[in-house]
């Protein structure tokens, strides 16, 4: 019994001496010497918040009551586009508009280079032989020329790098809506499945003063919501449907005739046997 008390005496002391050190050990640490190791990055990207890598983009917008030019084709359909090789047509427009907005270079604001981007579907190479811009020559003034540009793209939905030029004089230019076109089969641009190009113009020679205008549907076709057309203002690319809410997603009347293969399909496959 002696043996027994003795013991849970003993231990019962050894427990108030562990307690007292642990409230002992409860007091403020010296902050010296410490190296705090950050475990949090304030500039990481937060969960389902991408990151806007595009190109800078202008502040500026054009005011909601912005002003807008329409027109009503004649006949109320679009203009037959001339065929000049007799291959393949993209375009991402409305084609069954009756109506178009018509777009000046220069304009009010300042913008240029209004262009569309187009995609070469999966499966195909297309060789690019012209491109084409529905352009209205009732608002024109003076006698200016015109440059059409090709650019290929910087993968955020803008030209990138120019390619290529073609100018489209002045005296080929008649008729309330015409088609101006840069033929470009001799320089056999290429394209293949999933690439993309853009296809923009701008106003050349002439005075100060001188405007063209080309058209687009009312942002109603089927490629609503894709942002292919796009425009420069003071250095910036911009997409239509940002610079102009008061217009929308707009597609310029623009098409290119492009001749297109189907690329060789393989189901070749690979086997391996394990003979252990």
């Amino acid at each position: 019994m002696l043996k027994r008390l003795l013991f849970a005496v003993f231990v019962l002391g050894f427990v108030f001496a562990l307690s007292g050190t642990a409230i002992a050990d409860i007091g403020e640490k010296p902050v010296e010497g410490l190296n705090p190791i950050p475990t949090v990055n304030p500039n990481a990207q937060l969960y389902n918040n991408d990151m806007d890598a595009r190109p800078e983009q202008p502040s500026f917008k054009k005011p909601l009551d912005a002003q807008l030019y329409e027109v009503q084709l004649p006949g109320g359909n679009v203009p037959t586009v001339p065929q000049n090789y007799f291959c393949d047509f993209d375009y991402y427009y409305d084609d069954t508009c009756t109506a178009v907005y018509v777009w000046s270079i220069p304009d009010a604001y300042g913008d240029d280079l209004f262009n569309m981007r187009f995609t070469v579907e999966d499966g195909i190479e297309c060789t690019l032989k012209v491109g084409y811009i529905l352009m209205y020559g009732g608002y024109t003034v003076g006698n200016p020329d015109m440059r059409i540009y090709l650019w290929d793209t910087d993968g955020f939905g803008f030209p990138n790098n120019k390619l290529d030029s073609a100018d489209f004089p002045n005296a080929a230019m008649g008729g309330s809506f015409f088609w101006a076109w840069a033929d470009w089969a001799a320089a056999e641009w290429v394209f293949t499945e999933g690439e993309e190009y853009h296809i923009g113009w701008t106003i050349l020679g002439g005075d100060p003063g001188d405007q063209l205008w080309c058209a687009s549907d009312k942002a109603t076709g089927p490629h609503v919501g894709e942002y292919r057309s796009s425009e420069n203002w003071n250095g910036y690319w911009g997409f239509m449907a940002d610079d102009w809410p008061s217009a929308g997603d707009i597609g310029f009347l623009m098409e290119s005739e492009r001749c297109c293969y189907e690329l060789p399909y393989s189901d070749c496959y690979s086997q391996s046997w394990d003979d252990g």
